[in-house]
């Protein structure tokens, strides 16, 4: 499944900084998982592979899992949707989603998608919205719409969005980056 978490992390002695956190968790049956995930840690990406862990399941549908000495909570919603948290002392929510099986490729990112700023003032970015479609060309496609955007300094309705992506062949995973060329969103690279 794919899980995604956003929130608050500890960041050496000072105060919590915005932390969001998406990867793909893939579990054993028998207690056993590895998690490869992308983050940003202490506002610095960071990218992991395969880091393993542990996990148990109570007959309630509260799941523990352990990766890496975090420990997360999860609260099965069916056998592959879940809510989660961290439990230790970051401050990070989310959720975790089927994943359909299959390779992935920039063809499978074909279409039209919106998206939005999820938690601007936390992040740091500008409220947004807007329509994006994605062309599905091989090797780099193109991501190019319009957003809404309000800042200190306007609104600016209907701006231009132009963004370029790739969806790496292997693994595959879904995982893919998206370089940013105008308009609002996060500083390019990101994940």
């Amino acid at each position: 499944m794919v899980i995604y978490l956003t929130g608050l992390s500890l960041c050496g002695s000072g105060p919590g900084v915005p932390k969001a956190v998406a990867g793909l968790l893939t579990t054993d049956g028998s207690g056993g998982l590895s998690f490869t995930y992308d983050e940003n840690y202490c506002h610095a990406p960071n990218s992991v592979t395969g880091a393993a862990g542990t996990y148990s399941v109570a007959g309630n549908g509260r799941t523990s899992l352990n990766i890496g000495g975090y420990n997360l909570i999860a609260y099965l919603v069916n056998s592959n949707r879940v809510i989660l948290f961290v439990s230790d002392s970051n401050v990070l929510f989310g959720y975790g989603e089927p994943q359909s099986g299959g390779s992935f490729a920039n063809g499978t990112l074909k279409g039209p998608y919106s998206g939005y700023a999820s938690s601007p003032v936390a992040f740091g970015v500008n409220v947004f919205s807007g329509e994006f479609t994605a062309d599905g060309i091989t090797p780099t496609g193109k991501f190019t719409g319009s957003e809404d955007i309000s800042s200190s300094n306007g609104t600016n309705a209907s701006a231009g969005f132009n963004a370029t992506y790739s969806i790496s062949a292997s693994p595959t995973n879904g995982r893919g980056t998206m370089t940013i060329s105008s308009g609002s969103g996060a500083p390019p690279p990101c994940t």
